[in-house]
This record gives C-alpha cells, sequence and structure tokens, in this order.
C-alpha cells in the first residue's frame, strides 16, 4: 500500500503543511516515518478527506477575497511592488515557517540576522527559542523593512510601537484594494 507523509501532500496538493495537517487531522496514521519521524497515511485517504473537506465559510468582517491559500498567490503576492514591504514579509514568514501572527508580530529586531538568513524565535508556542532559516526573498523584504534599527520590533509603526493584528488586517485591506 502506497503511504504519504503530511509535507507530501501539501505538495502535491500545493497547499501550506499547516493546511495540509489540518485536512489529515481526522485520519488515523498507519506508520511513521523511521528517519523524520513524519506519520504515514494511506496514499488514498488524504486524497479522500481532501475531497470530503467541507466548503470555506465566509465573514464580512474580515478583507474581501481568500486568504493566501497556494504557493503561486503567495508568490503574486510578495512579488507585488504595491503592496508595503513590511505586509510582504510578514506573508511570508507566516507562511514559510507556520509562523503564527502574533509570533510574527513579536519579533524584535534583534532575532532577525538576515545575513545568516535565520531568525530565532523567542519563547515560541511551547516555551523554549528556536533558531528557523529564511529564504533569499524573506531577507530581502526584512532587510527594506528593518532599515538601519538595530533594536525593537521588526514590524513597527511609525510610532515605533508593536502594530496588532487589527492593524495589519487594516493595512492589508487598504493595500489589497
Amino acid at each position: 500500500m502506497p503511504l504519504a507523509t503530511t509535507q507530501q501532500c501539501a505538495a502535491a496538493w500545493n497547499v501550506s503543511p499547516s493546511y495540509a495537517r489540518r485536512l489529515l487531522a481526522s485520519l488515523e496514521a498507519v506508520d511513521r516515518d523511521l528517519e523524520t519521524g513524519a506519520l504515514l497515511y494511506d496514499k488514498t485517504e488524504p486524497e479522500e478527506a481532501r475531497n470530503n473537506r467541507p466548503g470555506r465559510g465566509h465573514r464580512t468582517d474580515l478583507a474581501s477575497g481568500e486568504a493566501l491559500s497556494s504557493a503561486q498567490e503567495l508568490a503574486a503576492f510578495t512579488s507585488n511592488e504595491n503592496i508595503p514591504a513590511h505586509l510582504r514579509a510578514l506573508a511570508l514568514l507566516l507562511w514559510e515557517n507556520e509562523l503564527r501572527l502574533d509570533d510574527a508580530l513579536a519579533l524584535n529586531v534583534e532575532d532577525v540576522t538576515v545575513d545568516r538568513r535565520e531568525q530565532e524565535l523567542p519563547e515560541a508556542t511551547k516555551g523554549r527559542r528556536r533558531t528557523v532559516p529564511l529564504s533569499e526573498q524573506a531577507a530581502t523584504l526584512l532587510r527594506e523593512v528593518m532599515g538601519e534599527r538595530e533594536h525593537g520590533p521588526v514590524f513597527a509603526l511609525p510610532s515605533g510601537r508593536r502594530p496588532g493584528r487589527e492593524t495589519i488586517a487594516a493595512q492589508l485591506r487598504q493595500s489589497t484594494q
């Protein structure tokens, strides 16, 4: 019986690994990959779960349009020069490293080393620090966002304060209209 991991399903479906993980959450894993520790699923079950997923709901209080759900949509969004660099950098961090929005907004300039293309996530979800890589595009955008600043939040308002999720949502709505 052919087996597949969450990462393989995400690549085949052209979705983020976290979205694939949500689709596979209801399935029972058949085994584990001994090398990576990844859960293995019977290849027919993930396809069935994907085809039977419920449709996406609609919230009127959020920005119109769908969230970035494919690599092509992300590429189009992050290469659009009309969208501010901080929103493009934020989208890349959320997609590439599966960060939560609050964790990304909590990043400080000291946590990001663009020359080595890595970022250290302080006190992440499980209370321990971890270092994650940055893509070349993310490093370039973060360099532009941080400018010459050596301290403070990576994503800062003109006042120097950290933006909240509502502020980011409003900026996103405004820039994509």
